[in-house]
């Protein structure tokens, strides 16, 4: 009798201890403002040792979440991430969706190009997570989400081949979110475009050294307004890294591999400001800062 009460009792304990290591995993930054302000005024308070985290294709692995979904979003949103990644696809009639891939096969249970696609199509199709698995999620309009993200978190905008510039910039300032974004270009050309339709906006572009700056300086792009991406790099050329600090050219970098049992790899984070993850909910938000520079890095948030 008493063994039993004995076991119900340590059981019971057991459960609630794993439901506070649950909790505290995976508490979001209460401090942090809700709305955010603009993602330069975010950058100027945040200290260089420290660099924020951003949610690769808009979820994270081995959560069954749904890659660019309203799901993942919510979760990211309730773990205090700053800034969410994702990937805009064209339709066949011309209606702007998040999804990475070409083609439906990997992310849904349909197959096929996703171009060939109207909305009709698609809009109840179930979505996959990483492991394969149905979820509850279905596929989202691009105004959709950015009414969802609002000013709550930065987002990284990746364009598919299919996706119209022009459209989805509209999009963008339709939901006030100019001063929240990033704008992924793969090219000095495709840098120049998006600098002419949207000189407001910020552009990431990769930099590797100094010829890639020369080369955007000789397309007239206004070097203010970039973002540089480095890729997996852990450190920069030395003359390079002074330039890009002197410039106030934030960096973008992509985080190195996954966190070993719970806990992230010793790792540099070199002058990076954003690191892209596949891990987002495994980690802080934010990576490099004391606890009190991240109290600090919030309170200029909300003073801003």
């Amino acid at each position: 009798m008493l063994a039993g009460r004995f076991i119900l009792r340590r059981t019971v304990l057991l459960f609630m201890m794993s439901l506070w290591v649950s909790a505290c995993q995976s508490a979001p930054e209460t401090s942090r403002p809700e709305i955010l302000p603009p993602l330069d005024t975010a950058l100027s308070c945040l200290p260089k040792s420290g660099a924020i985290v951003a949610a690769h294709r808009g979820a994270s692995k081995n959560r069954g979440l749904a890659e660019n979904s309203r799901g993942a979003l919510q979760a990211l949103i309730a773990h205090g991430v700053f800034a969410v990644e994702i990937d805009v696809t064209r339709l066949r009639d011309g209606t702007h969706v998040l999804f990475h891939d070409g083609v439906l096969d990997r992310l849904t249970f349909q197959k096929g190009p996703i171009v060939q696609k109207h909305w009709s199509d698609v809009k109840d199709l179930i979505l996959r997570d990483d492991a394969g698995r149905p979820t509850p999620e279905t596929f989202v309009t691009l105004s959709e989400y950015l009414k969802q993200a609002g000013r709550r978190v930065y987002l990284e905008i990746d364009f598919k081949s299919s996706a119209d510039y022009e459209t989805v910039l509209d999009e963008i300032r339709r939901h006030g979110l100019g001063s929240h974004v990033i704008l992924i270009a793969y090219t000095p050309g495709q840098a120049r475009r998006l600098s002419q339709l949207a000189p407001d906006m910020r552009i990431s572009v990769s930099i590797d050294k100094l010829s890639d700056l020369r080369a955007l300086e000789e397309r007239q792009i206004d070097l203010t307004r970039i973002a540089a991406w480095i890729g997996g790099r852990s450190d920069l050329p030395r003359a390079l890294s002074e330039l890009l600090a002197e410039a106030s050219i934030p960096i973008l970098a992509r985080a190195p591999r996954k966190p070993q049992s719970g806990r992230w790899p010793a790792m540099q984070l070199g002058s990076a400001d954003i690191l892209v993850s596949d891990y987002t909910l495994d980690i802080p938000p934010m990576l490099g800062l004391s606890r009190r520079q991240r109290a600090d890095f919030h309170a200029c948030l909300k003073g801003a």
